[in-house]
């Protein structure tokens, strides 16, 4: 399918919003859509449906989605999985055209429920309507100020981060970059709206600056699309990819949790790097990295230097760069004459630098520092990585000293 901008700009950030099936109870424990979308600030128009209230939350509901005042440009729909393709053919009726489906229990579940979803699927077909979901916490849109998700989230301040997820905790948990969001959406079941769009959207939007994606699996046949969108958004900004079903047990549950194939883990590691992503090991390792693509420049190449204050820091530096698809960088000879100039006549300088014995019966911030900006200047050096301690010297501060 081509992309549909003006369906994923609906789903970020509508003008107007409807919650069908919005719950009465409001307050802690009660998951009421409504209510966390009027927390958030969501400044847009809002109704709700159900026959059995008549406003919730302060937000007026309507009997039917066919007594709305307008036609909104969203409607969230939170029924039981049983009503969903009728409430979804009743909506569209009424002239929606774009659906955020949080129900569980579709084609991820059983028979019925593959059921289920293949009927919703025609009913959207037949009225030219596009949906994300099922299964689905929906969107998370912090720099305008929308949400879809039945669990309360705190809006924070906007960061360049986008997050494309195959579970809703990534959204609604600190599981995410501890840093924060831009924009978020949780594909679930990805019957419609899947991967290829969720990342073209993120790429097209200026503010994000790095894109992280938890994938538990892609659709069968969507593989070179979603690759040839990768290639494309690597142009822009950074795209970091955590793979999970690595194991079969890890396989098995993808299938369960979200529908999703999980695949063999090799080919997807293979296609995933040669089309420029970054993989990730962990949701550790997700932290560790976004935070590195929004605060460090970056590299002009492959080769690093190591400047340690530990031998064995250096060894460990060293594999993680071999590990990484990095190089450690060969010093040029002026480099390494300077450095030798600071160090004891019984050992040689190189790569990695071990700071320690130049730094015995010295100052060695000022050793360390010294180093640093040797290594620094080597024209064959395209990044460093410190490994240092303070050693409890009170008033070292490396990040200071370094600056």
């Amino acid at each position: 399918m081509s992309y549909d901008a003006e369906t994923m700009e609906r789903l970020f950030n509508p003008a107007s919003v409807v919650v069908v099936g919005a719950s009465r109870k409001t307050g802690p424990g009660s998951f009421n859509i409504v209510e966390n979308l009027v927390n958030y600030g969501y400044k847009g128009r809002l109704y709700a449906v159900n026959p059995k209230a008549s406003e919730i939350f302060g937000v007026p509901c309507f009997p039917r989605a066919a007594d709305l005042p307008e036609v909104p440009d969203l409607a969230i729909i939170t029924v039981p999985r049983e009503m969903v393709p009728q409430v979804v053919r009743d909506c569209c009726e009424r002239g929606i055209k774009s659906f955020i489906l949080v129900p569980q229990g579709m084609a991820e579940a059983d028979e019925t429920g593959a059921e289920i979803q293949a009927e919703l699927m025609a009913v959207l077909r037949a009225h030219g309507a596009r949906a994300l979901g099922p299964n689905t916490l929906g969107t998370v849109n912090v720099f305008d100020g929308f949400i879809s998700s039945f669990m309360p989230i705190t809006r924070r301040p906007a960061l360049p981060t986008g997050l494309v997820c195959q579970t809703g905790l990534f959204l609604a948990t600190d599981l995410g970059p501890s840093t924060g969001l831009g924009k978020g959406i949780d594909i679930g079941n990805q019957a419609d709206v899947g991967f290829p769009e969720a990342l073209r959207h993120l790429a097209d939007d200026p503010r994000v600056k790095v894109v992280a994606i938890h994938m538990e699996g892609l659709r069968p046949g969507e593989g070179r699309l979603f690759l040839d969108v990768l290639r494309e958004t690597v142009k822009k900004k950074p795209v970091l990819v955590y793979k999970t079903g690595r194991s079969a047990a890890g396989a098995e549950a993808a299938s369960s949790h979200s529908g999703s194939l999980a695949g063999s883990y090799e080919v997807y590691e293979a296609a995933l790097e040669s089309a420029g992503a970054v993989l990730l090991r962990d949701t550790d390792d997700m932290d560790d990295s976004v935070k590195a693509f929004l605060r460090l420049a970056p590299l002009r190449g492959r080769r690093i230097a190591v400047v340690t204050a530990s031998g064995g820091g250096g060894i460990m530096a060293a594999d993680a760069i071999g590990e990484y698809g990095l190089e450690l960088a060969r010093l040029t000879p002026e480099t390494l004459k300077a450095l030798a100039d600071i160090y004891p006549d019984w050992m040689e300088p190189g790569n990695p630098l071990d700071v320690w014995p130049a730094a015995i019966g010295k100052l060695y911030p000022e050793v360390f520092v010294k180093c640093f900006d040797l290594v620094a200047d080597d024209p064959n050096v395209d990044g460093i990585i410190c490994v240092a301690g303070a050693f409890e010297r009170e008033g070292f501060n490396l990040p200071e000293f370094l600056a």
